[in-house]
């Protein structure tokens, strides 16, 4: 099967000023309440999310063009507004904001390097738009 898979990767921007601003514990409510809407935008079943670093989100979908993405990241963005957590340290926004980058490919069984390697590249052009 040639199905597209796409990664999402994201970060809670100015996280570490949040928590030295607000303290950890409400740093963890921050987390839990970006999961949730994760969680929200990126509800189907073959979905998957999940926190890789201190900030740091990552989701895989499957059967996900980059486009289809895009709406998706679009959709999260309008719910993180909605939320309207509050940042009193953001350099950017009085409100929790997320940065975020897109990387879609094709996966194909026993590829060759020159295509696996085009992809990354395709891969990262897609990753610093949406950045």
């Amino acid at each position: 099967e040639h199905s597209p898979m796409t990664i999402v990767l994201m970060d809670i921007d100015y996280f570490k000023k949040y928590n030295d601003a607000l303290g950890h514990p409400a740093g963890d409510d921050c987390l839990r309440r970006v999961a949730g809407l994760l969680t929200e935008a990126f509800g189907r079943s073959a979905d998957l999310a999940a926190r890789y670093g201190g900030e740091e989100f990552v989701v895989l979908l499957a059967n996900t063009a980059s486009n289809e993405a895009a709406e998706q990241v679009e959709r999260l963005q309008g719910l993180i507004a909605n939320a309207s957590v509050m940042h009193p340290a953001s350099d950017i926004s009085p409100r929790v904001t997320l940065s975020m980058g897109i990387a879609s490919c094709i996966p194909i069984r026993d590829e060759d390097p020159i295509s696996a390697e085009k992809q990354k590249r395709v891969g990262a052009i897609y990753f610093y738009h949406w950045k």
